[in-house]
């Protein structure tokens, strides 16, 4: 009976484990892109849970003691990891907004083809920016970085620790929510950065044709302008995605700082 009762803990503790990873795996960059079969995502969710539930889960910090109190509990644990996952998605929302602004300044905002990946519209520029970030997100190794995090959340909050009613619950929920606040304007940051040397160049350009339709009233600057600006953006563009690596870097380490004081906020246990 005792065996029996251990193996059932050990499964309950490895469902949460796995609804945990397959929140990030659900939400986060890279791992939730339309391009990655669900079937992949949940293999990748289920290795990993396999990996974490021994060494780092170490039991669950409270056994659900029926259904329902296990449903909320894996709802709350894939809750976790989503919110993992969220916080390293507004490193690319940062980008999209770049490349929307940019987009629409270059005069190429309308656009829009069919992205069968994304199920909808998406922008010349915007997929150019999500698949460098996508690259440069790989290289960096940010991928590894989720991963690792996702493993340590264990060490400080074990399988079950959502489902308890105790006073650590807020102050984990109120750290998240201050990383995400950060990550916010990280993103922001991360936008401008990205666009305002595109923004800057079409400014003196579109400044530069006013004073030549002045001094030229004869010339249509609508057929001459909009080429020019669409050349100029994307030679700037070009020019600084030079500096979009570093920049990615700095957002993906401001991402591990805000996740781990949201992780340290929270107690070892009940």
């Amino acid at each position: 009976m005792t065996d029996v009762t251990t193996n059932t803990a050990w499964v309950v503790t490895l469902a949460m484990v796995i609804a945990r990873c397959g929140g990030i795996f659900a939400v986060a960059p890279v791992f939730a892109h339309a391009a990655v079969p669900v079937r992949l995502r949940l293999a990748m969710a289920v290795v990993v849970g396999l990996a974490a539930a021994g060494p780092l889960a170490g039991g669950a910090a409270g056994a659900p003691s029926n259904g329902w109190e296990l449903g909320v509990a894996l709802a709350m644990e894939a809750a976790i990891g989503a919110l993992l996952g969220y916080l390293a998605r507004l490193v690319f929302l940062g980008l999209e907004l770049a490349a929307v602004h940019v987009g629409q300044q270059m005069g190429v905002g309308l656009a829009e083809v069919f992205h069968p990946l994304h199920e909808g519209t998406s922008q010349a520029v915007g997929g150019l920016l999500e698949m460098t970030g996508i690259v440069i997100f790989l290289g960096i190794g940010g991928h590894r970085m989720l991963v690792s995090a996702l493993l340590g959340t264990f060490d400080v909050l074990p399988a079950g620790f959502a489902r308890l009613a105790g006073p650590g619950v807020w102050p984990s929920c109120q750290a998240g929510l201050k990383g995400a606040v950060a990550m916010l304007a990280t993103s922001f940051a991360l936008a401008l950065k990205v666009a305002a040397p595109v923004l800057a160049a079409i400014l003196m350009a579109t400044a530069a044709a006013g004073l030549v339709q002045k001094t030229l009233p004869q010339l249509n600057i609508l057929t001459v302008g909009l080429p020019v600006q669409a050349m100029l953006g994307l030679a700037v563009l070009a020019a600084s995605l030079v500096v979009l690596a570093p920049l990615l870097a700095e957002a993906v380490e401001t991402l591990a700082r805000q996740w781990a004081v949201a992780i340290q906020v929270a107690p070892s246990g009940p």
